[in-house]
């Protein structure tokens, strides 16, 4: 496409949809718009705006705002670099960009509009910068091949839909010391992951990490800390529940690794091995205990998932050094079958809440409904 000197105008989304467009050309001599740098891009003069972008664009660092739809339906976008220059990510900017495999948000960058990734089903990985403080609703929406998030510190509100239909996804990373609002359509809270699997592991500040495993969604998923935790303690505790046990042990001095064993009559039920900093490393659950048995925690305070209710287990635990030497051994015998805790909301409505049902973990929804740790509908 070559944009002539008569063109004093270009309204928006001029060119959706045009997946195979690869060469955007301004003649020279147009008042009102340029491609400077050959960026393959309509800039618009006056305000520093790129308008419109093709599938080999390079954004300027001249550029200061990127409009809406500029990139709508440009599905031979494979990768992009946004310039410190660029404040937002507006509505629609890379609505269908199939082939988007890689983005690069600057920390210029505050808000992430409607719809602004919507359908780039080829995006594996994204990470907002700490200066974004809101990421919009449908922002993701249907990013089925998305499996990682990384959320910056400033993170503070994500809306409705924000991230539905991201079915691959594996893993949140969020540094905000609260958990981020949720927002739906209505200015109610827990619809940004719709339809998130269950089984997707949220890392966070470890001092922080209570306010997310108790928040009506966040709590949803398995939360996991980013690090050790703030725990001083002489010796091992192990508390029991119905089919949990949280586990605190003290720092033990030149140890490089903890590894966990829990038994029960002789068999391996799991074993866990944690790093210095008391971060998990490694973990395989082994009969009785089933595939979806899982482990969640926090540094130095460990809970593992997935027990059998009323049931005897052994616990072990010993701290190694670099060469694999036992610095210190601890170990506990303990039963499971404590009686299950009724959560409920403000209002007395029950929670969402996680059970073992015949073997696996499953989320029981307060209307009766059961959903695997994947999101799929239980009958």
């Amino acid at each position: 496409i070559t944009v002539p000197n008569s063109v004093t105008s270009i309204g928006n989304n001029p060119f959706a949809g045009c997946s195979g467009l690869t060469k955007i050309m301004v003649e020279t001599g147009n008042a009102n718009h340029d491609n400077r740098n050959n960026c393959n891009a309509i800039i618009e003069t006056a305000t520093n705006t790129l308008i419109a972008g093709c599938q080999n664009t390079v954004i300027p660092s001249s550029v200061t705002r990127i409009s809406s739809n500029a990139f709508y339906g440009c599905s031979g976008l494979t990768s992009v670099t946004i310039p410190n220059s660029v404040t937002s990510i507006e509505d629609y900017t890379f609505y269908g960009c199939s082939g988007l495999t890689s983005v690069t948000i600057p920390n210029s960058v505050t808000s992430i509009g409607y719809r602004a990734f919507y359908g780039c089903t080829s995006l594996t990985s994204v990470t907002i910068p700490n200066s974004v403080t809101s990421i919009g609703n449908n922002a993701f929406y249907g990013c089925t091949g998305l499996q990682s998030v990384v959320l910056g510190s400033g993170m503070k509100a994500i809306y409705y839909d924000a991230f539905r239909d991201c079915t691959s996804m594996q893993s949140i990373t969020c540094y905000s010391m609260r958990p981020p609002t949720t927002i739906d359509s209505n200015n109610q809270t827990n619809k940004a992951f719709e339809t998130l699997p269950y089984s997707t592991i949220v890392y966070v500040p470890s001092d922080y990490l209570t306010y997310y495993m108790i928040h009506d969604l966040w709590g949803l998923y398995d939360v996991r800390s980013l690090g050790a935790a703030s725990v001083h303690t002489d010796d091992l505790t192990v508390t029991p529940h119905q089919t949990t046990v949280d586990i605190t042990w003290p720092l033990v001095a030149n140890a490089a690794s903890y590894d966990i064993t829990i038994t029960s009559n002789g068999i391996t039920v799991c074993t866990l091995t944690f790093n210095a900093q008391g971060q998990l490393t490694n973990i395989a659950f082994r009969a009785p205990a089933t595939e979806s048995a899982r482990a969640s925690g926090q540094g130095f305070q460990f809970t593992v998932t997935g027990l059998e209710d009323g049931s005897a287990y052994s616990l072990m635990l010993n701290a190694k050094d670099a060469a694999g030497n036992v610095l210190r051994t601890f170990s506990q015998d303990f039963s499971t079958g404590a009686t299950a805790i009724e959560e409920v909301n403000v209002d007395g409505t029950m929670k969402p809440r996680k059970i073992l049902e015949e073997g696996r973990v499953i989320i029981l929804m307060p209307d009766g409904r059961k959903f695997d740790a994947n999101g799929r509908v239980l009958k």
